[in-house]
């Protein structure tokens, strides 16, 4: 089975340090708000926030990973993502905004053709053998 390349939910980036939802309910509770606005009921337990979306000040080893001595970030415990955009450090309508959801709908086209066609005893006749 081919190894699964996990992205940020919130911007898609999967080359910097990724951050897993926290196991302490009410800190889960808030960083779901913060990704999904209103948390829902049912979400992927493998949902992850690169370190983008974090401030500097959230880290523990920011320093040391600036200068290029450790090669991942570390959370500090409580810490909850706090930047929405990452391109730019001005407020935009966008950054509100929630991830795309991609839908489809009866009139889509089908994503591969298929020429198979269902079968059934009746159509495929009995076979007597013939004395």
């Amino acid at each position: 089975m081919a190894e699964r390349i996990r992205t940020c939910i919130i911007c898609g980036n999967s080359s910097l340090t990724l951050h897993f939802l926290p196991n302490e309910k009410q800190l889960r509770k808030r960083w779901l708000e913060f990704i999904f606005g209103r948390p829902p009921v049912y979400y992927s337990a493998w949902l992850v926030v690169c370190s983008d979306h974090f401030e500097p000040s959230d880290f523990t080893n920011y320093d040391a990973y600036s200068s290029g001595s450790v090669s991942k970030l570390s959370l500090k415990p409580g810490s909850v993502p706090s930047r929405r955009s990452t391109t730019s450090s001005q407020p935009s309508t966008s950054e509100t905004s929630l991830p795309p959801v991609h839908t489809s709908t009866q009139t889509d086209p089908p994503s591969r053709s298929c020429r198979a066609t269902q079968l059934s005893m009746g159509t495929l006749g009995h076979r007597f053998r013939s004395k």
